[in-house]
């Protein structure tokens, strides 16, 4: 016969605590924070923010443009050679720029950081900026331009800024700018973004590795001394958060013959600093992510209509952004835009269940060890939560509000603050999908 062992007693569930990294600040007006950690790699994210509406209008997309040339290399070496210097030190550099500011991520072995950190040196105070390299990169980047129009998913995300926010605002516009205003970019105009931008006021670093806050400041002002002595202005703020049109407008844009149709369905939310949050992560988890969510249960596994769809929360310091977005058959697209309005609304209208509730918050706090698994990622994570103004408290406050919450919070929060009709674009085959939206109730406000 046999005999079953008693089922365990699983424990109480307990959030994994969050690590604190140690502030530090520099004379020249540089922040910081540090992780001390084991280990024989150091990691340094560096990144300055600058204000969305930073760029002159002419140029949008020069600091995007800057940062893909930044990695040709400082003065005296070349791509080539600024390649297999950075092997020589077993130092991994990345350096990129955009409409938000630019950045440099470093990885190396202690026994090779002032060999590093001498190089780093080099590409902030003598970027090369070539002519010849200028050319290359910038037929580049417009041949990518070129090729991401005809792309679904790029053209629903660049229609949808362009239906939420207003058409003189910054973030209505492509963040890497257009092909007209990237070919009339010049050297003149990427040294002077350059100059402008990186200066230490505007400087924030995140690091982890084996060693003091105190001797990671010491190590990082002396090798940049130099750099960290230039004169400069404290770091521009954004003004007033930008301003938005008005919400609830579906947007088609045609693409004939697609099999499939885009959609990016999304709303403005709140600031970084509002508590409630919480409350939409949590409703971005049940409505749409994972096959179990609410939304992928009925379209994809009962339905057929998609492969799957995904929601989500951002945050940002002014306010985030919920969204849901993906692709469905095009001849279910009807249907299945219905079908999706028609789970937010009920979720809007009645909240999570108690379980629903409890998985999602079990599911958030659980996959916080994995997204901080080594000091490299920690760092990494913090760097990404103050380049955006959440702070770099915001992953212990987001634990706060998961646990806190209830399904009657979230309910309410999530109609508080979601509209009833969100803004939606559609990317397909208008022939196919007009009448099927017609005759699902869907109206539909401007074919493109």
């Amino acid at each position: 016969m046999t005999v079953l062992a008693p089922k365990p007693e699983l424990p109480e569930f307990t959030p994994w605590s969050v690590p604190v990294l140690e502030e530090w600040v520099t004379s020249a007006g540089t922040r910081g924070r540090h992780l001390e950690s084991e280990g024989t790699m150091l990691h340094v994210f560096m990144n300055f923010r600058q204000p969305r509406d930073a760029e002159p209008r002419a140029i949008e997309g020069v600091t995007s443009l800057m940062g893909r040339l930044w990695n040709e290399g400082p003065v005296g070496l070349d791509a080539q050679q600024f390649a297999t210097e950075c092997a020589r030190q077993g130092l991994q550099m990345q350096l990129s720029g955009g409409m938000r500011g630019a950045g440099i991520g470093l990885n190396v072995p202690m026994a090779r950081v002032e060999g590093a950190l001498a190089l780093l040196a080099r590409v902030l105070l003598e970027p090369r900026f070539s002519e010849t390299d200028l050319e290359r990169v910038r037929a580049n980047v417009i041949a990518e331009r070129k090729e991401s129009r005809s792309t679904p998913s790029t053209v629903a995300e660049e229609t949808l800024n362009s239906v939420l926010f207003a058409e003189h605002e910054r973030q209505s516009r492509p963040g890497e700018g257009t092909e007209a205003e990237i070919a009339r970019i010049t050297r003149e105009d990427i040294v002077e973004r350059f100059e402008t931008l990186l200066r230490p006021q505007a400087l924030t670093v995140v690091s982890s590795g084996p060693l003091s806050t105190e001797e990671f400041q010491a190590l990082l002002e002396g090798s940049l001394a130099a750099w960290f002595a230039r004169e400069g202005r404290p770091a521009d703020e954004d003004g007033e958060p930008a301003e938005l049109r008005e919400p609830g407008r579906l947007v088609f844009v045609d693409m004939p013959g697609r099999p499939q149709t885009t959609l990016k369905l999304a709303t403005p939310t709140v600031p970084a600093s509002d508590p409630r949050n919480g409350s939409l992560s949590l409703a971005a988890k049940i409505l749409g992510q994972g096959l179990e969510s609410r939304i992928n249960s009925e379209l994809r596994d009962q339905k057929g209509y998609t492969y799957g769809l995904s929601a989500y929360g951002n945050m940002g310091k002014d306010r985030g952004a919920f969204a849901v977005m993906g692709n469905v058959e095009a001849k279910s697209t009807g249907p299945a835009i219905a079908d999706l309005l028609r789970i937010i609304a009920d979720f809007r209208a009645e909240g999570p269940t108690a379980d629903e509730h409890r998985r999602a918050v079990e599911s958030k706090v659980a996959s916080l060890p994995i997204r901080n698994q080594d000091p490299a990622a920690i760092a990494r994570d913090t760097a990404g939560a103050l380049m955006r103004g959440l702070g770099g408290d915001w992953s212990a406050r987001q634990v706060e509000q998961y646990m806190a919450s209830t399904p009657e919070s979230i309910r309410e929060h999530f109609a508080a603050i979601i509209p009833e009709r969100m803004s939606l674009v559609l990317v397909g085959d208008a022939e196919t999908c007009l009448p099927q939206l017609e005759a699902a109730g869907v109206t539909v406000d401007e074919v493109r």
